[in-house]
């Protein structure tokens, strides 16, 4: 009996180590995220010289992967709150989870398709590229009020932040320690929430999408090397049909140089989009043949 209690006693303590172990792994992740984010947003006061210009010249990507690590931070640090993984135990949560994303990704690639058709007049399916990244871009629209729970736990940690403050002053001091993970979360949630209102209200409006959808289309699907000799070298074309006897031409230009330039509306939206395209048949260069 006491060799069965002592092994018991061992197991247990083989369980907590393991279970103390992940959770110090799982923080350290957080922490070394934290750090990468706050470092590249902070990019936005970096005094560059001349020998870090390749600093300058990504300054807004910089930006753009440090939002996005805090996005990771804050979005892993929700769900491993007790209150979710409660929620995620029951399979009903699950099931319903599973419905509403099939249900936005479907709705999101129509609308995606009904936008592409009325910039070019042609079925989206002949943009795949364009058509999957404005997907993406609408389905990040249409679930923005998700953000609230994000709001929510900004709050809470908030509330933890100011126990703190207030403990300073009264002799029931209950904290070791200042709580750095409330400040990190609320500090990055935050910039989350900041550049998530900035995009939708601004830079990724019903109005900036026909801009931003004809320079992916350009920057995606377009092509320039093709082998049709009744169209000019150089000039963009998309192949429409399995057989590659019609395409689309566009007879403009467009230069993306950046993310930045995708991105930022005042950029973005400086392309004219033409009134028409051409829709030709391909006469195969026989010299390609």
């Amino acid at each position: 009996v006491a060799a069965l209690l002592e092994h018991s006693k061992e197991v247990g303590w083989r369980k907590k180590r393991e279970i103390e172990a992940e959770n110090y792994s799982v923080q350290s992740a957080l922490f070394t995220l934290a750090f990468l984010a706050i470092a590249f947003l902070s990019s936005i006061w970096w005094d560059v010289s001349s020998d870090w210009e390749w600093v300058e010249n990504n300054r807004f990507a910089l930006r753009l992967w440090g939002t996005a690590f805090a996005a990771v931070y804050v979005g892993v640090s929700i769900e491993r709150s007790s209150f979710f993984k409660k929620l995620w135990d029951f399979g009903f949560t699950k099931i319903v989870a599973s419905i509403a994303v099939s249900a936005l990704l479907i709705f999101s690639t129509g609308k995606a398709s009904s936008l592409i058709s009325s910039v070019f007049g042609v079925d989206a399916a002949i943009f795949p590229f364009t058509r999957a990244f404005i997907s993406g871009m609408l389905a990040f629209q249409y679930s923005s009020p998700l953000l609230v729970v994000v709001g929510f736990f900004a709050l809470l940690h908030a509330f933890d932040i100011i126990g703190y403050i207030k403990s300073k002053f009264s002799s029931d001091y209950i904290y070791d320690f200042p709580p750095w993970g409330s400040i990190i979360f609320l500090i990055l949630a935050v910039v989350v929430l900041a550049a998530s209102w900035l995009w939708i209200a601004r830079d990724f409006t019903e109005e900036e999408f026909p801009a931003k959808i004809y320079r992916l289309a350009h920057l995606l699907d377009f092509n320039t090397n093709h082998a049709c000799a009744n169209i000019q070298k150089g000039v963009s074309v998309v192949f429409v049909g399995s057989d590659h006897s019609k395409v689309l031409v566009d007879t403009n230009t467009i230069q993306t140089d950046n993310v930045e330039s995708f991105v930022n509306k005042n950029f973005s939206s400086s392309v004219a989009i033409p009134k028409k395209f051409f829709y030709i048949t391909c006469s195969p260069d026989i010299r390609m043949q």
